[in-house]
């Protein structure tokens, strides 16, 4: 019971540590290719494809930095 326990708060925070990373990385990818409010009341589907791109990058980033290392 003590093992499960410990793994439960391992994994909470690793869930922590990369939910505010990849918040970090989205809102840095989106600085970086310039995806603004402009593009997303003018092209919505645009806006759609370019947000999935980034949160997919963002994902692999995550990935490799917290849980793949």
């Amino acid at each position: 019971y003590l093992y499960e326990v410990k793994s439960y708060e391992h994994l909470a925070e690793v869930n922590e540590q990369a939910t505010a990373r990849l918040d970090l990385i989205m809102e840095q990818i989106v600085r970086e290719w310039g995806v603004s409010e402009d593009l997303k009341a003018h092209d919505q589907m645009g806006w759609v494809h370019v947000m999935n791109n980034a949160r997919c990058s963002a994902d692999e980033t995550v990935k490799h930095e917290l849980i793949y290392c």
